[in-house]
Order: C-alpha cells, then sequence, then structure tokens
C-alpha cells in the first residue's frame, strides 16, 4: 500500500494540472484501479496449456504492439475468443466486434500500442470485450501503456511555453541520456555526413520548435519506436473510409497536424490510451494465479524506485 501510494503521488506530480486536459489526466490516476481479483468459478489452479484439471480454461496473449494482423491470427486460433461477425479485414475502417466463449476467461497481458497501424481499433475492441465480460476480462497495464500519460505534460501548452526545446533535457531514466537537441543534429548529420559545425541557426530552432518535434523525439529516441508516427498517420486515413473498399482520396490525406493531435485526443475520455488504461489493471489474480507485465521477483517485493533511478538492462 505504502508503495502504491508513493508512486501515485509521483505520476500525480509528473501530470501537473496546466490545463483542464491534464486534469482530467490526474483525476483518472488517481482514481483508477489498480489490481483485480477473482475466484474462477471452477476454481483451482492453472496449468500448463491454459486450463486446470477441472476443465477451466484461460486465452493470454501479450504485446501484441498496434500488429493488428498478429491479434488477427491469435484470435483465429483461440479457443476462448471469436469475433461476432467473423474476422474483419486488416483495412476495415471499424474495429471487429470480440465475443467470449461461455465458461472462459481472457487476459490481455499489456503493451498494447506503438508498432503497428491498429493502435486505436485494438484499443476499441479490446475495451468493449472489458465492458461486456467485466468478470471474465482482464487488460494489463504494460509499459506502452503507462508512458503515454508522458503526453500529458510533455506537449501541454505550459510545457511548449515554458521549456525551449534547446532548453529541454533527457529523461533521467535513461541511460543514453540524449537531448532533443543532441537528437535532432544527430538526424541532420546524418543527412548531410558532416559533423563539427552550426547545424541550426536561430530562425531554424524557432521552425522547430513544435509539438511534431516534441512528439518524434519522444517516440524514435525515448520511447523506442521510430515508425509509429507513421502507422498513426496510416491507420487515420483508413479510419476515413466509410467502407473497407473505399479508397482515400487526395483530398483526405492526413495532416502532420492530425496525427500529432490523435495522440493528444488518445488521453482524453473515449480516446484509445485513456479507456484501456481506465479498464485496465497491474496486476490480476485468478485462484493462485498472479498475472503481471513482466515479472514479480524477490527484488522487487516492496521496492519502490527513486525519482532518480535510471532504467538499466541487465
Amino acid at each position: 500500500e505504502g508503495g502504491r501510494r508513493c508512486a501515485g503521488r509521483w505520476w500525480l506530480r509528473t501530470v501537473r494540472a496546466h490545463s483542464r486536459f491534464e486534469r482530467a489526466v490526474a483525476g483518472f490516476l488517481g482514481s483508477a484501479r489498480r489490481t483485480a481479483s477473482a475466484e474462477p468459478r471452477d476454481g483451482g489452479a492453472l496449468q500448463a496449456g491454459g486450463s486446470n484439471r477441472l476443465g477451466f480454461k484461460l486465452g493470454y496473449v501479450t504485446d501484441v504492439e498496434g500488429n493488428l494482423r498478429y491479434f488477427r491470427d491469435y484470435v483465429e486460433r483461440s479457443e476462448v475468443l471469436d469475433y461476432r461477425d467473423g474476422t474483419p479485414p486488416l483495412d476495415h475502417p471499424n474495429p471487429g466486434t470480440l465475443e467470449l466463449r461461455e465458461g472462459t476467461y481472457f487476459i490481455f497481458g499489456g503493451d498494447l500500442f506503438d508498432k503497428g497501424p491498429g493502435d486505436i481499433r485494438l484499443s476499441k475492441e479490446l475495451v468493449a470485450l472489458k465492458q461486456r465480460y467485466p468478470n471474465r476480462v482482464y487488460l494489463l497495464i504494460g509499459n506502452r501503456d503507462a508512458n503515454k500519460l508522458r503526453f500529458a505534460a510533455e506537449l501541454s501548452d505550459a510545457q511548449l511555453q515554458q521549456v525551449p526545446l534547446d532548453k529541454m533535457t533527457a529523461p533521467f531514466w535513461l541511460t543514453k541520456n540524449r537531448t532533443p537537441t543532441e537528437w535532432l543534429r544527430r538526424k541532420k548529420e546524418n543527412k548531410n555526413k558532416k559533423k563539427g559545425e552550426e547545424l541550426f541557426d536561430a530562425k531554424e530552432w524557432r521552425a522547430l520548435d513544435t509539438r511534431k518535434t516534441r512528439l518524434l523525439w519522444m517516440l524514435e529516441d525515448t520511447l523506442g519506436c521510430p515508425n509509429t508516427f507513421e502507422f498513426r498517420r496510416e491507420e487515420l486515413a483508413l479510419m476515413k473510409r466509410k467502407t473497407a473498399r473505399e479508397e482515400v482520396g487526395r483530398g483526405e490525406a492526413v495532416e502532420d497536424g492530425e496525427v500529432v493531435s490523435s495522440f493528444l485526443e488518445g488521453l482524453r475520455p473515449g480516446g484509445c490510451y485513456f479507456e484501456y488504461l481506465k479498464h485496465a489493471d497491474i496486476a490480476v489474480r485468478l485462484g493462485n494465479t498472479l498475472f503481471v507485465h513482466g515479472s514479480v521477483s524477490p527484488q522487487s517485493i516492496d521496492f519502490v524506485p527513486s525519482l532518480r533511478l535510471p532504467f538499466a538492462k541487465n
């Protein structure tokens, strides 16, 4: 309990209520559920193969990361999930409707977003499934789900006004510790194949200091998903269609500003990030089996990281 309160205070300090949008996110963080617990109707411990000795069956998949094809393939092989009207084509503009078979359970293990053109539709499918079967479907929060909360603070009006791009620092938890300035210079050096010269003048810096630049830096250099921006553009273009057979004309091209806005809208009520986090848990216990994203080790019990602890890979 103490660790959870400490973590909650840290996030609430991070996402300061500079605007109505950020206050909504801060309110969500203060009230969201963090763990779920249930006793399967048939009881018993889960065994290999997804069922226990009494016949209880559970489906589990994790780290889909926006890959709609991967998730659709999983559902086709699943013994607990089905699409109500058959598997939708990958280019269908609307999410499919998932159904859970009688007497079964389903857990999504987290990391829903970032590395494919299916973030919005996948979130809608899984949240709707959770809403229809609240006691038999559980969603877990992974790092690629929780880290979207950064957008609320780092892309806010207050941040853009108070901290110029060339004064921004790198996230303290990253060991490579590269600032937006260093990232931009490296990109221009790689493009021009020149080093040791002043690559940007004052006018160029002002033109670069936009939400798009900051978002691209976050995605490419701090979140490990350099293609996410274009994946989102692809999904937004597809979702503009009225039917799966309709082509998106040139007049309906998705501009950069619309792509950037979609990331911010994702954290508002009804958005893909907000709704997923609202309906997800950090941990789920079914019977005597605990599900988390990652792992629970003896070293992590009662451990709350400090604000200055960098991320380190083993």
